[in-house]
């Protein structure tokens, strides 16, 4: 960690505009993100709590980082302090004339795409490598559109006592005009590029001494292919100055061919050099292979992350050290009573609390791969943690749900979708809470135990049993043009759950298993009332039957039968086969899809009411069944 915290910076989480240029701050400031506007999230709070800085810089103005999230800091007792400008270029200037106007030497790099491109990630992906470099050196980082120098960068230039200039990246990213202008203005020029953006990292590495991964004492591995990987990069510079760490960039869940040749030129001196990994694990896992350690261990649970989960239950963990042994095992976390030392078994089984706190809790298992334990250090130390999803289950069996909200949310969710071997990010949902959240008992009801359930009226209606032909929450939320155009009519209370995802490199397809259920059952089969759902994976709907996308029209007692359960209430007695409020569901559906290999991936869940906004539907996805494999 930093000696020095009296300083903090602040940025943005949603845009790194005004984050391009915080290297040169992170010398002696670590630097948090924080939403633009509304609550500061508690661990964010913690943080500068435990840093307990004097002051805080907040990079842009009001429109960038409210006067509510400024409050909230101020709160804390530390000054607050701005560094603002007009635009991303001013914002550089203003804090290389405030923070370092002695500096004789300015880093130049891109501050968009190039014109033409919807790569937005060509705008930060040059910089990632550079920060911890001007937090070393006390350089400012300047911008500059690529074909001509921007005027506002030019000025501040050409007015301080700036006389050398490190131009970042190829002539595709800062072209030969700006380079020929620069010289022209008589300031010394040298061009920092690889053929690549993988490439120029690691010639920046070099330029700060790091000749090959053996020079270093520890590593800092970054993605810089998806639209946030600047968070982690931007935000790592602090940790690799300090550590005196070469970047090296990942492209999604790829180790692209030049960061691995730099990681193999340590392989004989990398076995007690720390890699720190701000990407995805399976480009992690590459790195640590291609810098010559062993392969990390695996896990299988019956419990996956994000799973819901109940007060007293059991979680097993199997551990698979790759022919290592494990020799020490610790749990630990909110969901248990205390720490649990396990001992050398690669077998883990723990008692949840009973209690569990409500929401959420986690589940941490510290291990070591090899000999020696946590005392001796003679192995390699991991760290698996699972975040569950906690409520008590309905006392008389059945379905529960719980909503989302501020402590369940949309990444949540999605992480209780997903297995093994994917990784989700960008997570949004667009919904009034009620209308999504998670469900357990649904064994002898849905068809599969647990998972997240979409409704379009408020989940806590689908719990059984069945009291009423016509179930109707409105949510007043606006419908989806896509299932609109799906439905052949206008819809009404949308629910829409998007998120990306990044599957293991040899990955082909994706599979998952969901329930689609209705109130417009039987009575509206054939109507225009044909409330419609899709799953769009890479802009292709994967919830068909027959060619056609699944719907009360298409799945019903006189359509697709084989596929229909009804569900309604018998005349005489009132009461309703299956213990849940839907006159009507599906047998559990399989989606599968073709998707990109190691690359991004996109995913949409979507559910709304059509022609009006009463009688519920509801799709039901099971837990952990989104899926990856070769076929």
């Amino acid at each position: 960690p930093l000696t020095d915290t009296s300083t903090v910076v602040v940025a943005r989480d949603d845009r790194f505009a005004d984050a391009l240029a915080s290297g040169v701050l992170q010398g002696t400031a670590p630097m948090l993100l924080v939403p633009r506007s509304g609550a500061v999230p508690e661990r964010v709070i913690g943080e500068l709590q435990r840093l307990a800085p004097d002051r805080v810089i907040i990079l842009g103005g009001t429109q960038a980082v409210g006067q509510d999230v400024e409050d909230q800091i101020a709160a804390l007792g530390v000054a607050i302090e701005r560094r603002a400008g007009d635009t991303r270029f001013t914002t550089a200037t203003t804090i290389a004339g405030t923070d370092v106007p002695d500096a004789t030497t300015a880093i130049l790099a891109r501050a968009y795409p190039s014109a033409g491109s919807t790569d937005d990630t060509q705008a930060f992906a040059d910089t990632l490598g550079v920060g911890a470099w001007a937090a070393e050196e006390g350089w400012p980082v300047m911008l500059t559109d690529s074909a001509a120098l921007t005027a506002s960068t030019r000025s501040y230039l050409t007015s301080s006592v700036i006389t050398d200039i490190k131009l970042i990246g190829g002539t595709a990213a800062i072209s030969t005009a700006v380079e020929t202008e620069l010289t022209d203005l008589g300031f010394d020029v040298e061009r920092i590029a690889g053929e690549d953006r993988f490439g120029t990292a690691i010639e920046i590495d070099s330029k700060r001494g790091i000749e090959s991964a053996a020079d270093a004492a520890s590593v800092l591995i970054v993605d810089s292919q998806f639209g946030n990987a600047w968070a982690g990069g931007l935000a790592a510079a602090a940790h690799a100055a300090f550590f005196k760490a070469p970047i090296v960039l990942t492209s999604g869940g790829i180790l692209p061919g030049s960061s691995a040749e730099f990681l193999a030129s340590g392989t004989n001196g990398m076995s007690d050099t720390p890699i720190t990994c701000v990407a995805f694990p399976a480009a992690c896992e590459q790195a640590r292979v291609a810098a010559g350690l062993p392969a990390a261990a695996t896990f299988s649970t019956d419990t996956p992350d994000g799973s819901v989960v109940a007060p007293g239950q059991t979680v097993t963990v199997q551990l698979d050290g790759a022919g290592r042994p494990i020799s020490d095992v610790r749990a630990s976390g909110s969901c248990l009573p205390g720490p649990v030392s396990v001992g050398d078994t690669a077998t883990v089984t723990v008692t949840l609390a009973d209690p569990l706190p409500e929401v959420s809790c986690t589940l941490t298992i510290d291990f070591v791969v090899g000999t020696g334990g946590f005392a001796q250090q003679g192995g390699l130390g991991q760290t698996e943690i699972f975040t569950f999803t906690t409520f008590v289950p309905n006392p008389e069996g059945g379905l529960s749900v719980v909503q989302s909200g501020p402590q369940l949310d949309a990444r949540q969710l999605a992480s209780n979708l997903v297995g093994e071997d994917v990784q989700v990010f960008n997570a949004t949902l667009t919904s009034a809470s009620q209308g999504a959240g998670l469900f357990a008992g649904g064994g002898q009801v849905v068809g599969f135990e647990q998972g997240i359930v979409l409704s379009t009226g408020s989940i806590d209606d689908v719990v059984g049993p069945n009291s009423s032909s016509g179930t109707s929450g409105i949510l007043d939320t606006p419908g989806d043009p896509q299932l609109t155009a799906l439905s052949g009519n206008e819809t009404f209370d949308g629910v829409v759950l998007e998120f990306d995802f990044v599957a293991a490199p040899g990955s082909g397809t994706v599979a998952f298993e969901y329930v689609f259920g209705s109130e417009e059952y039987q009575e509206y089969v054939g109507s225009s009332f044909n409330d419609v759902f899709a799953f769009y994976v890479n802009g292709t709907n994967c919830a068909l039957v027959g060619g056609g996308p699944v719907s009360v029209n298409t799945i019903n007692a006189g359509a697709n039968a084989g596929f229909f359960r009804p569900n309604e209430q018998d005349p005489s007695s009132g009461i309703a086969p299956l213990d849940i409020e839907m006159d009507g569901l599906t047998t559990v559906l399989p989606c599968q899809a073709p998707i990109v290999a190691g690359g991004s991936n996109h995913l949409k869940l979507a559910i709304a009411d059509a022609s009006d906004s009463i009688l519920d539907s509801a799709v039901f996805i099971r837990a952990a069944s989104f899926v990856v494999s070769s076929e």
